[in-house]
Formats: C-alpha cells, sequence, structure tokens
C-alpha cells in the first residue's frame, strides 16, 4: 500500500510540474525564447520533469519484473556471449563497461533511462497541443513504470514515438533511420515501418472494410501467421522466447476501441473541417484503428502488446488533439474528464497489480540503501 501511494504522489508531483510547460504547438515562440517568461518557465520545469523522472527510474535496484535477468544479459555480452539481445545493446554494454572496468549495470540502466526519458519527453513537447494532459496520459497509462522492465523496448519505443514526428509530415527518410536506429536495441520496432507508412495514406471506406476482414483472418489462420513471424524472427525459436507469450488483452481492446468510438464521433471537428490538424488526426486514427484490430485478432503473437505499443502510443497525442477540436465548451469538458477518469481508473488497477510477479515495479527498491557489488572480471 505504502508503494502505491508513493508512486500516487510521484505521479501528482510530475503531472503538476508538466502543467507549468508549454509544448512547441502551444506557443508562437517554440518554447525557446527566454526573453519570454512562458518560454523560459517552460525550459526549466522541462528540465526538472526530466531530472525527477530520470532519478526514480536510475536509482532503483531489482524494481522491474527482469531486472535480474537484464544483468545476467549484460554479464553474457561482457564475455562474449551475445545470446539473443541486438548490437546496439551489446554494443552499449561493452562501452559501459569497459570504462567503469566493471560490470556496472547500474550506469547501464541510468544511460538508457536518460536516453529513453529525452526522447520520450522531447517528442511530446514538440508533438502534443497540450504538453500536460499528454504528459498525464503517458503516466496514467502506466508507460513510465513499464519502463522499468523491458528496457530495451522502451529505450526503441521511444525513438519511435519521436519518429511519429517526422511521419506525420511525410519527412519518411529522417522517420525510416529512426526507427533503424531504434532497431538496434529491439528489433520489433522495425514494424513500424510499414504501420506508418499505412497510416500515412488517405484510405477510402471500401479499403478499411478490406483491411478488417483481412485482419480478422488473424482468428482463423493464427497458426500459419505464428509461422511466418517465427521465420522473420528465428531467435524467438531459439531462445524459446515465444512459448506461451501470447494471450487477448480486453483492457487493450477496450482502450483502443474507445479512442476510435471518440475519433469517429467527432470526425468532422478533429478531421473533415479540420485545415491545421485534420492530416494529423487521421494518422493517429489510423494507427488506433490498426491497434484495435491487432489487439482483437492477433492476440497469439508473442509479446504481442509491444507491436501493439507501437500503434497504440499515439493515443497520448491523439485524445488531446480531438478535445482541443472540440468546439462545445460542455462537451469539450465533458469528455476531458472522462478521459481523465478512465485514465486514473486504468492507473489505478495497473497500481494494484504492480507486485505481481510479471510487472514486479513493487515494492520499489533503491541502491542508495543497498549493498550493491559488480564483478570486475569484465
Amino acid at each position: 500500500m505504502s508503494g502505491m501511494i508513493f508512486y500516487s504522489f510521484f505521479v501528482l508531483m510530475t503531472v503538476a510540474v508538466a502543467y507549468k510547460i508549454k509544448g512547441v504547438k502551444q506557443t508562437t515562440s517554440y518554447g525557446r525564447d527566454y526573453g519570454n517568461n512562458q518560454g523560459l518557465v517552460s525550459t526549466i520545469c522541462f528540465c526538472g520533469l526530466f531530472l525527477l523522472l530520470f532519478l526514480l527510474s536510475s536509482m532503483r535496484h531489482m524494481t522491474g519484473h527482469d531486472y535480474s535477468t537484464y544483468i545476467d544479459r549484460a554479464h553474457d555480452i561482457a564475455h562474449e556471449s551475445y545470446g539473443v539481445t541486438e548490437w546496439g545493446f551489446n554494443l552499449l554494454v561493452l562501452l559501459i563497461y569497459s570504462i567503469c572496468n566493471c560490470e556496472n549495470y547500474i550506469l547501464l540502466f541510468s544511460v538508457i533511462a536518460a536516453v529513453m526519458l529525452f526522447f520520450f519527453l522531447k517528442g511530446m513537447y514538440v508533438q502534443s497541443r497540450d504538453f500536460a494532459f499528454t504528459f498525464f496520459l503517458y503516466m496514467a497509462f502506466g508507460l513510465y513504470f513499464q519502463s522499468f522492465s523491458t528496457v530495451r523496448y522502451y529505450l526503441a519505443m521511444s525513438l519511435v514515438f519521436f519518429s511519429l514526428s517526422f511521419w506525420k509530415k511525410k519527412h519518411y527518410i529522417k522517420g525510416v533511420l529512426l526507427i533503424l536506429a531504434a532497431t538496434l536495441f529491439h528489433k520489433s520496432a522495425l514494424v513500424a515501418i510499414p504501420i506508418y507508412l499505412l497510416a500515412g495514406i488517405k484510405w477510402k471506406k471500401v479499403h478499411v472494410i478490406i483491411m478488417t476482414v483481412l485482419a480478422s483472418t488473424g482468428v482463423i489462420f493464427n497458426d500459419f501467421y505464428l509461422k511466418i513471424m517465427l521465420k522473420l524472427y528465428p531467435s524467438y525459436v531459439v531462445s524459446g522466447e515465444y512459448e506461451g507469450t501470447g494471450g487477448f488483452s480486453i483492457i487493450n481492446v477496450l482502450r483502443s476501441l474507445a479512442v476510435v468510438i471518440l475519433g469517429l464521433y467527432f470526425w468532422k471537428e478533429s478531421v473533415k473541417d479540420n485545415k491545421e490538424y485534420g492530416e494529423e488526426n487521421r494518422f493517429y486514427f489510423y494507427l488506433n484503428y490498426a491497434s484495435l484490430l491487432y489487439f482483437a485478432f492477433f492476440s497469439f503473437v508473442p509479446y504481442g502488446s509491444r507491436i501493439g505499443y507501437y500503434m497504440s502510443i499515439s493515443q497520448i497525442l491523439y485524445l488531446p488533439s480531438i478535445i482541443e477540436d472540440i468546439k462545445d465548451e460542455k462537451k469539450k469538458r465533458i469528455v476531458k474528464g472522462a478521459v481523465i477518469g478512465a485514465a486514473v481508473l486504468y492507473l489505478g488497477i495497473y497500481l494494484i497489480k504492480a507486485d505481481d510477479p510479471g510487472v514486479a515495479v513493487l515494492p520499489y527498491r533503491s541502491w542508495l540503501f543497498e549493498n550493491v557489488t559488480f564483478f570486475r572480471d569484465v
């Protein structure tokens, strides 16, 4: 219970700091005009927010369901047994361990946290129409706390999230390069390239219907699709990681479904009659519709949520954008209140399960209060 209270207080504190930050789309000065008070406040608060998030993440010890697994993997890498991890991660491990002349996994996790948080926060800052609301959703959806585990994936995810700013502007080369950089740490990021390319196309209704029908075949031909996926990612077979890692997530389905319904209800305001942000909102809508189809029909995919999150991560940008375009102030307050309420409920459910073995972000432990030693035979 004390851990839940601590995390809840941390969320409130960081959201309060985020409330003082105005992103690029909220200021004419792009938040960098130091002669402007708001620009200065945003810069100071942005740095403070980064520091708060970084400290909690970097000071953890044995917090996260695979923390010890990563220590073992890094140990193997240091002794030239690379396993299934990507070479970008392997190189980072070797670089840090060589500099420290010991297996300093705490510094390894700290560097990963710093890079990941920078790209997530910078991505919010340059893309969101309401930075504070986007950041609140990032925390409430558990994305920050989930990054205490599967650190390679969330490092890759932060780069993919930042790349959205290029895909929306059709700067494809920059978008592809960022995603390729992400694959150096988690190969699953590669699927974002075709997904984002398809989401950038203005589809007709008949095309959407055809894609929906095709996606539904995942229920019938799941074995066939799984064989194809394992051909593309043979390391899952070698390591046995694919066994028993799929599973239908009703929460992911319902969340994507709710966003799609909201997007359709306010389609006229957010897309059809919106000259400034219409194309951007259409892009977000297609990503969320794709995430709905994926979570509904491809639950058999090993670690399926990892692929689905490359689509549903756009929700933290899409929901504030929809709400910004609602012209009726009463409706806007009701929708925003409903989204906040649902997000708080989601966070509450997540924190209740935070000490489950598959989550393990509670209890929070820190190396400040523990006797930590590092292997030195690097």
